[in-house]
């Protein structure tokens, strides 16, 4: 598939090859598995060194897993959309 055979989003973008492929979550839960990672590394800090920094630390990785969800509901609708469901 080339770029010219995307199809565009509502905003005229094209969209995401990883989310028209197969294994799309497969590609999301290994995204998802890097921020539980730094939020357990977040959890360490917090615990064994600076609280704050491991606060600090754990917040970001628990906006990155919600921002993982936002992009999956949002190539399912994708994939809807192209008929790919």
């Amino acid at each position: 598939m080339t770029d010219d055979d995307r199809p565009l989003d509502p905003r005229g973008r094209r969209v995401p090859r990883a989310a028209l492929a197969p294994n799309w979550w497969v590609v999301l839960l290994a995204d998802a598995a890097v921020g539980v990672v730094v939020a357990l590394v977040g959890v360490a800090l917090a615990v064994w060194w600076l609280p704050w920094l491991g606060a600090l630390v754990m917040a970001a990785g628990v906006v990155y897993v919600a921002l993982v969800v936002r992009r999956g509901l949002q190539w399912r609708w994708l994939r809807r959309e192209a008929g790919r469901s």
